[in-house]
């Protein structure tokens, strides 16, 4: 996730957990104002339980009769404030425990057949007001013998009814709803982040998509409805484009196919008339044309996909005929070409017209630059490098990231250039899976660097084809 950019899944997960703890919240509140304005004897004051668990502390004694026998926490229980038990040997009447005063006289016996379980609630006057009394009654049989089992308490007020939610949260919800809790939002969350995959996967694909790409498009299967629309919108768009780059391309392609028969035809002409100084003039004037023609047909070629990477290229054996090919160009004007290549050799996978262009820009754009009688050094490095090095005036770090834009010329161009060579070197540095860079070089000028996937190397150069290239 990109810092500072908010998540939709934590966004879904942090609105679940409000909504929980919301309902949570509610549901505790409209509990407690039901049970007391419409109080159960039962339920909200646990006397139902509380019964059964007296009952249940009844077993026979060490004479064999009916004893009451009552746990610590059960005994605070029945002392707190308004609260009144007794627990009666129904077999022979007698009160095996009770509380003070008595509730004895006060029990509704159940009617005979009716349930074994019942509630009740009696009045009792005392000195001061009438006070009211809820209870609970139950019938249980026990292993000493049928047992009668009552629990009453004065009127719950509010106050009471939350002391009681609260202990009841305590000893049943928390232990169980916290646990709970937990597990439904790990859940909750593992489900968020499975239902997004089908983003992340699209956000990967987009990711893939570049001017060289651009005939890829979003898998539209099995993406959720809500994301469809936005998945087609975006195709869509992409189709378009890729329409506008190729009429585009094609344009490119077609106009600089279509100048070169004149410029051919210009040239000849130019030829048959003679030597003059207007002449030479016009000559350079239509050598400089057909090159922008030819780079502006190379970079149609590399936008269209059009080289094909399927050699095995020995970088030595090409920089070898490179240097050879551009070493009038460097006599005539005034400088040295040296190359620096090991006994190894040095593959790569790759095109070698294309790579032997790439190099053939690096080294004409090094031979405008190096000042008279200087040297330009041609490196094939281990790793599957080519190295062009000048002592020319380099390169300024702010236009680095530029130079290698069609078009771009740098504010000390030197030379007839059109701006296109470098950017014609890092196509076809991209198209073979590799980079260019503009580096400076120790003790000035500046390094022309590219770097391609490396490969198994060919078979061993004949020791002539070494010494050539040394």
């Amino acid at each position: 996730m990109t810092l500072g950019v908010p998540s939709l899944g934590r966004k879904l997960l942090l609105r679940l957990v409000g909504v929980f703890a919301l309902a949570f919240v509610a549901s505790c509140a409209l509990y407690l104002v039901l049970a007391w304005r419409h109080p159960s004897v039962e339920v909200d004051l646990g006397l139902g339980d509380l019964a059964d668990r007296l009952a249940a502390r009844v077993s026979p004694g060490a004479d064999g009769k009916p004893s009451l026998n009552l746990d610590a926490k059960l005994a605070k229980r029945l002392v707190e404030p308004g609260m009144r038990y007794v627990v009666i040997d129904r077999s022979t009447g007698r009160v095996l425990g009770q509380s003070q005063p008595s509730i004895t006289e006060l029990i509704p016996m159940p009617p005979q057949g009716a349930s074994r379980r019942m509630a009740f609630s009696v009045s009792r006057p005392t000195t001061e007001a009438t006070s009211r009394l809820d209870g609970f009654v139950a019938i249980r049989d026990t292993s000493a013998g049928p047992v009668l089992t009552a629990v009453a308490q004065e009127h719950v007020t509010l106050w009471q009814s939350v002391a009681w939610a609260v202990d009841e949260l305590k000893e049943d919800v928390v232990p169980i709803g916290v646990p709970l809790a937990i597990v439904t939002l790990l859940v909750t969350a593992m489900t968020i982040r499975r239902t997004l995959k089908p983003v992340a996967k699209l956000s990967r694909q987009a990711e893939a998509i570049t001017p060289r790409t651009i005939g890829l498009r979003l898998d539209a299967a099995k993406v959720p409805a809500e994301v469809l629309p936005l998945v087609t919108a975006f195709n869509a768009a992409l189709d378009r484009l890729d329409q506008g780059f190729m009429i585009q391309r094609r344009f490119t392609a077609n106009a600089a196919h279509q100048l070169r028969t004149p410029l051919a035809i210009l040239r000849a002409r130019l030829d048959g008339m003679g030597d003059g100084t207007e002449t030479a003039t016009l000559k350079r004037d239509c050598d400089r044309i057909a090159r922008v023609v030819s780079q502006l047909l190379s970079i149609a070629r590399l936008d269209a996909h059009q080289i094909e990477i399927g050699e095995t290229v020995d970088l030595c054996v090409l920089a070898r005929e490179t240097v050879a090919d551009m070493a009038p160009l460097a006599i005539r004007d005034g400088r040295v070409l040296a190359l620096d290549c090991g006994a190894a050799p040095v593959a790569a996978r790759g095109n070698s017209a294309a790579l032997r262009e790439a190099l053939g820009n690096l080294i004409d754009n090094a031979l405008r630059f190096s000042p008279a009688g200087g040297t330009v050094e041609i490196a094939v490095r281990p790793g599957a490098s080519l190295s062009v090095l000048d002592r020319g005036p380099g390169v300024p770090e702010h236009e680095r990231a530029r130079m290698f834009e069609p078009f771009w010329r740098g504010r000390d161009a030197r030379g007839p250039g059109s701006g296109l060579g470098l950017a014609i070197v890092a196509e076809i540095a991209e198209a073979h899976g590799g980079r260019v860079q503009a580096l400076a070089r120790a003790g000035g000028g500046a390094e022309f660097r590219i770097e391609l996937p490396e490969t198994a190397a060919p078979a061993q150069r004949s020791a002539g084809a070494l010494a050539a290239a040394q």
